[in-house]
């Protein structure tokens, strides 16, 4: 084949010399490091004898520029007996290079059998138009090198350079994707791409299996990478910088999954996702240096080890989220200066250590959606969230927040300090544009307190979560719609406030839940529809107030709300059914005699159901 022409020169590895006359003087200066020797072939030029070829590589490297029809004459020219090279540079020049439709690089490098010292072979200048990975290689090449050359794609073979540790792809231009199939190249334990064409770049599953470090540099154009399940399984170092065009970065499950260090500075990245199990044993992960992303993701087990998150000035970021086990061991977060967030959730025992007294979560003006799995956050003292007034759902995990003393959620406020005095605290605002005159920003101690979230329509706490709430307050959300209470939950509450929910159709509050409940507060919910109270609510006895309700239906035990004293206004002509549970025979018949005269026009009073409850009680 006719040597191609190349825009590219060997410059950069032929410092020493340009021809054999100039590395015959080469050869003469003596340097401790070795020095580089230039042997220059073309079809008019004959290819040196072995002798004099083994005499020039005496050095431990050698730079060789050739042409196709010299390829094999050269590989004959090693002599096992006297060559000691350990890197071998096959360089292109502005005349003569490599053109290579894939299966020359395979010949080649076998036929570089006998040189037992040689540890580098680097292809520099030349053009592949098919890169074929042979899946036979001499044993001692630990290290294969492609630099400055043109390649349309990369294909390796299966089983591809089983003694293979590091592959290297440097200014390589014209390859849109670069793709690695599953199982392939599981020896290799570096690879670095760098400066080079690629839109994207895929790791099927398992690929490159042992593989510890990964570097990705200088890809301008590069807008994807992806790897698969178990990739880099036991990776130890990940760097990912100047690639100024990706937008995506995603891991499968099981990938870098010991890597203790990273170097992430994408100032483009826009989504970054996590499949699980990855970087489990990094302590300190900080997504700062990549102020475009959108979206975190983060699977199952993700930074198990981690102890510190930090999402600082990402100011387009708009959902972030954590899987379950995902930073148990954390013990700090920063989320500051993320004003576009909209959904922030946390799975199952996420930072469970947390020893920080008070998470205080401010300039979230478009938060929608807050969730909390089971046994987060078990040692935190203060959740406290501000400025919330987009929060459309919020979900507790059965035993999150375990030692929680207040949990705040005001839409009013932006910024406070927190001072404490005994069984209260006050949140001062640093300032407060718009806050209401009646706001009152006084909590007593062991308080869930939800106020003013004008758009908050589902609100779900888990059995078991803050098991020391003495304090119940919900009120003022316009939108409430949905108010989810497990069975037994707030066993040690005093206090429950529901007021000015206009929006909710239905209150049930299931068997055991407040049965030490000393004062019971539902007012202004004109939206309700059904209203049930099942066994041993209030059990205890305390004082209530109804007022402003318009249910259809009533469902309330006997058990249940065992009133020293009631306060109500009636209920117009909208109740239709009224059950009062867990009745002997006898008060049967006292609740038919009382509901007798009423009940002829389908209509019973809140004042007859209140006195069936004290009827019941005398």
């Amino acid at each position: 084949m006719a040597p191609s022409k190349s825009p590219r020169s060997a410059e950069e590895y032929s410092r020493k010399s340009k021809s054999p006359a100039a590395a015959n003087t080469a050869d003469k200066e003596k340097d401790s490091a070795g020095i580089t020797v230039t042997v220059n072939v073309d079809s008019a030029v004959p290819v040196p004898d072995a002798e004099s070829f083994a005499e020039a590589l005496l050095r431990k490297e050698a730079v060789v520029s050739m042409d196709n029809d010299a390829l094999e004459a050269i590989a004959q020219g090693f002599s096992k007996d006297e060559c000691v090279v350990k890197k071998l540079v096959v360089a292109g020049t502005d005349d003569y290079h490599i053109e290579d439709s894939g299966e020359l690089l395979g010949e080649f490098l076998s036929s570089l059998s006998d040189i037992e010292s040689l540890q580098t072979v680097v292809f520099s200048g030349h053009v592949f138009h098919s890169l074929t990975l042979p899946a036979a290689l001499p044993e001692s090449i630990t290290t294969l090198v492609f630099d400055n050359c043109s390649v349309d794609e990369v294909t390796p073979e299966e089983g591809a350079c089983p003694g293979l540790t590091t592959l290297v792809f440097q200014k390589v231009r014209d390859l849109s994707t670069l793709d690695f199939p599953e199982h392939c190249l599981q020896a290799v334990t570096r690879l670095s791409i760098s400066r080079c064409s690629v839109t994207a770049v895929t790791f099927e599953d398992a690929a490159m299996l042992e593989g510890e470090e990964l570097e990705i540099a200088g890809c301008k154009y590069l807008e994807s990478v992806t790897l698969g399940r178990d990739c880099f399984s036991k990776g130890e170092a990940l760097y990912m910088s100047r690639n100024t065009s990706l937008i995506s970065l995603a891991f499968g499950e099981n990938a870098f999954q010991k890597a203790s260090t990273w170097k992430l500075a994408l100032s483009e990245l826009r989504s970054l996702t996590f499949g699980g199990s990855n970087f489990i044993d990094m302590e300190d992960v900080d997504f700062t240096a990549m102020p475009e992303l959108t979206e975190i993701v983060c699977g199952e087990g993700c930074f198990h080890s981690g102890l510190t998150l930090i999402c600082e000035d990402l100011t387009k970021l708009r959902r972030l989220e954590l899987g379950d086990f995902c930073f148990e061991k954390g013990r700090k977060i920063y989320l500051i200066n993320c004003g576009n967030l909209r959904q922030l959730r946390f799975g199952k025992k996420c930072f469970r250590a947390i020893d920080d007294e008070e998470l205080t979560l401010c300039d979230l003006p478009k938060l929608e959606a807050l969730a909390i799995g089971d046994s987060s956050f078990s040692k935190l003292d203060r959740f406290v969230l501000l400025k919330c007034q987009a929060l459309k759902e919020v979900t507790i995990g059965k035993g999150a927040l375990k030692e929680c003393e207040y949990f705040v959620l005001l839409s009013y406020l932006n910024r406070v300090h927190v001072e404490e005095s005994g069984d209260t605290v006050q949140f001062l605002p640093e300032e407060y544009p718009g806050l209401p005159q009646e706001a009152d920003i006084t909590c007593q101690k062991y308080c869930f307190r939800v106020e003013g979230c004008s758009r908050l329509a589902t609100l779900s706490i888990g059995k078991g979560a803050m098991p020391q709430t003495k304090h119940l307050e919900v009120s003022f959300l316009k939108r409430l719609k949905n108010f989810e209470l497990p069975e037994g939950l707030f066993e040690d509450c005093e206090t429950f406030v529901m007021t000015d929910n206009p929006k909710m159709t239905e209150l049930h509050i299931p068997e055991g839940c407040f049965p030490s409940l000393k004062y019971m507060s539902i007012q202004d919910l004109p939206g309700l529809q059904d209203l049930e109270i099942e066994d041993n609510v209030m059990a205890n006895g305390g004082f209530v107030i109804m007022r402003n309700l318009y249910p259809t239906t009533i469902s309330v035990s006997l058990n249940s709300l065992l009133c020293t004293a009631s306060s109500y206004k009636s209920i117009p002509n909208k109740l239709r059914k009224c059950c009062i549970k867990n009745l002997t025979p006898f008060q049967k018949k006292i609740a038919s005699d009382a509901f007798l005269g009423q009940s002829l026009v389908g209509s019973i009073s809140v004042l007859g159901v209140v006195a069936i409850i004290i009827v019941f009680l005398v």
